[in-house]
């Protein structure tokens, strides 16, 4: 009898947790028509480097910051380094995304020095403009580790999509948005290389037709110096 009552309880416990996260999923936050993608796996990142994030933003109180991905570095006397997250008020938990830069100093310790908002909506109707050089204003930018982690379905939609622009190379950092259209628009911010050399961060706009053709609608180019202003 007791067993009994045990495995009701347990099932009663499993069919509630399911009921939460079916909640949570129809509560998907908004930006703009765009729906963020709340499962992201930070990029390029080290173990380091992740605990460089961790430390700094435990001392940050005003936000709840969730990595993206490392969109750059820079050597000072010690080290800064520039990424891309998720950021949601702690009385407000809608999130939206914000650039950080974090200062490393020589003994190890780190703190957000500055953040910034990342408006993806700035992005998404862009056409590309010239790229900046590798080097842009002493920040490096970081080149994605191999393989990189994207999702598997919205990896192999990118990968057919970007096999039609022509004298770029795209390297997807993360999915950080979607859209539901007539189709579907997905918002890839990817590492960028052109022919000649030029590099660089890029926001994509990656578009699914109902016949399942894809395509990049998008290609916009993003500045990391304004992040550092």
């Amino acid at each position: 009898m007791k067993k009994k009552l045990l495995l009701i309880f347990l099932l009663c416990i499993c069919l509630f947790i399911s009921g939460c996260k079916k909640e949570e999923e129809n509560k998907r936050p908004m930006v703009g028509g765009w729906e963020l993608i709340t499962n992201n796996i930070p990029q390029m990142t080290t173990p380091e480097i992740e605990n460089i994030f961790m430390q700094a933003i435990v001392k940050y109180d005003d936000l709840e910051l969730e990595m993206v991905g490392l969109l750059a570095e820079q050597v000072v006397q010690g080290k800064n380094y520039m990424f891309l997250t998720k950021a949601a008020k702690r009385d407000n938990p809608t999130p939206s995304f914000k650039v950080v830069i974090v200062y490393n100093d020589l003994e190890g310790n780190s703190t957000v020095t500055k953040v910034t908002d990342f408006d993806i909506l700035k992005y998404v109707d862009n056409s590309i403009p010239n790229t900046s050089e590798e080097l842009m204003g002493g920040w490096t930018v970081s080149m994605p580790s191999e393989p990189t982690f994207i999702e598997p379905d919205v990896q192999e939609k990118f990968e057919q999509a970007i096999s039609k622009v022509q004298g770029k190379e795209y390297y997807p950092i993360s999915t950080i948005a979607k859209q539901v259209v007539s189709g579907t628009n997905y918002l890839v911010l990817c590492y960028g290389r052109e022919d000649n050399g030029k590099t660089g961060i890029y926001l994509l706009t990656l578009y699914e037709d109902l016949e399942g053709n894809r395509d990049i609608k998008t290609e916009s180019y993003v500045d990391l110096l304004e992040f550092n202003q």
